[in-house]
């Protein structure tokens, strides 16, 4: 008996072994009701939210603690004052935001859909994915892409120079801009399914040029700085708020803002308004808004413009353009052109904000004479919240920040000039970027030599 029912199992195995190497049903090698290839709509609205949720998460918080517009105080907070910044700080957005979320879901859009020959999401993916690869160097410097994206094909990705990134950013912008004024599927169509401007194809052209005259203006320390290219594409850049390119929410926690999913429900307040910030917009009419970011109730309210649920996220800003074309004016020496642009961006980051135009105007009669310190000072503050101030920081000195004045236990005597890599990076590449202790927060980027 025993015998008998090992050959009936012994049958039965190779029954299910042979069955397994052929078709899955007679002419299917797969499960037919199976999605084997994500569509390119879905991935882009994916896309989109991945790309805007480490601008709210944990690696943007460290960069406000930084630039000093917030304190740490309490929990893993408390050492970001300290520059205690590690490699595991980063291992969620790296992994899962970027290269194993937007940036693969991007990856795939424009492969898929230059075969499908749907051109206008193509043109989106190219500009998101230089939107993604901008944070991404300016927070780490060289990072992989050549080699990227190619699963179980390369575990090892080596890493590009940060100035091939910059390249890079460029070219996709550009290739982005030739997409988008092909013809595109109708089936196909942008508006349900892109989150930023629902399909407006001229506001993604706008973008594009946007990216790259926050890029070429990174480069004001070197050599190849140049004003006339960056006012060429600010010339073609967003024109007005109505033109920001934002992350939407809505009033759930689970699908709420992330700034205001990590406030909600902590009575012991991680973060409050840091010292310096603090002293800098005692007179500011936007003064309220700003400290509201840090005081969200465990509804998701009374977080302000910035910490609600339903707060829309800042990428790129029709203010931030008018800054940088008054900072590139003022480079030139017009001094004139360099106010003008800078009032312009106030009122429009005011405008914004909701503030009235009488506390506008007082405001403005206020301001210090143009200079570079008062431009960049006036931008530190527009762009609460934004890791584009940790940038700017570095590159110009302003606002003139010293070292982390909440703490004496200092790691490093010196503010940090970059991120660490993440932890999965040194475990599973490599080509790890292996830097000394003090090398990965004091490293120079290729941009601040």
């Amino acid at each position: 008996m025993k015998t008998t029912k090992n050959i009936i199992l012994a049958t039965l195995l190779v029954f299910v072994f042979v069955g397994c190497t052929k078709d899955f049903v007679e002419g299917f090698s797969t499960d037919p009701s199976q999605l084997q290839t994500a569509e390119v709509n879905n991935l882009l609205t994916s896309a989109q939210q991945q790309t805007g949720w480490p601008h709210g998460d944990e690696l943007a918080r460290i960069t406000e603690v930084l630039v000093q517009r917030s304190k740490g105080n309490g929990r893993q907070a408390l050492a970001y004052n300290r520059y205690a910044l590690t490699e595991s700080n980063s291992n969620n957005d790296w992994g899962n935001n970027w290269y194993g979320g937007a940036m693969k879901d991007l990856d795939v859009i424009i492969k898929q859909g230059n075969m499908q020959g749907a051109n206008h999401y193509v043109g989106v993916a190219k500009i998101l994915m230089a939107i993604n690869l901008g944070t991404l160097t300016d927070l780490f410097g060289d990072i992989p892409y050549t080699e990227a994206f190619q699963g179980a094909d390369n575990l090892n990705p080596m890493y590009d120079s940060q100035e091939n990134i910059y390249s890079t950013i460029l070219s996709l912008c550009d290739e982005g801009i030739s997409s988008l004024g092909k013809n595109g599927i109708s089936s196909l169509n942008l508006s349900g399914f892109d989150q930023i401007y629902g399909g407006d194809l001229d506001k993604w052209i706008k973008l594009a040029h946007a990216i790259k005259a926050r890029h070429l203006n990174h480069l004001s320390k070197l050599p190849q700085y140049n004003a006339t290219d960056i006012l060429n594409e600010l010339n073609n850049a967003l024109t007005s708020n109505s033109d920001n390119a934002v992350i939407s929410y809505e009033s759930t926690a689970i699908k709420g803002n992330p700034w205001a999913q990590f406030t909600v429900d902590r009575t012991d307040l991680d973060y409050v308004t840091g010292t310096p910030f603090a002293k800098m917009i005692t007179n500011d009419p936007r003064k309220a808004i700003f400290e509201k970011m840090n005081n969200t109730s465990s509804s998701g309210e009374n977080g302000g413009f910035y910490g609600n649920f339903n707060s829309d996220l800042l990428l790129y800003t029709f203010h931030e353009m008018k800054f940088i074309e008054a900072e590139v004016r003022f480079r030139q020496g017009g001094t004139v052109a360099a106010t003008n642009a800078l009032v312009a961006a106030i009122t429009a980051n005011m405008e914004m904000l909701g503030i009235a135009k009488s506390e506008i105007n007082t405001y403005l009669s206020s301001l210090p004479v143009t200079s570079l310190a008062t431009i960049m000072n006036e931008k530190y503050k527009a762009l609460y919240t934004q890791m584009e101030s940790w940038t700017d920081w570095r590159r110009t000195g302003f606002p003139n920040l010293t070292t982390n004045p909440y703490s004496s236990n200092l790691e490093i005597n010196e503010i940090p000039r970059r991120l660490p890599y993440p932890q999965t990076e040194r475990l599973y590449n490599k080509n790890f970027k292996d830097l000394s202790s003090s090398e990965n927060r004091t490293q120079r980027m290729w941009w601040d030599q």
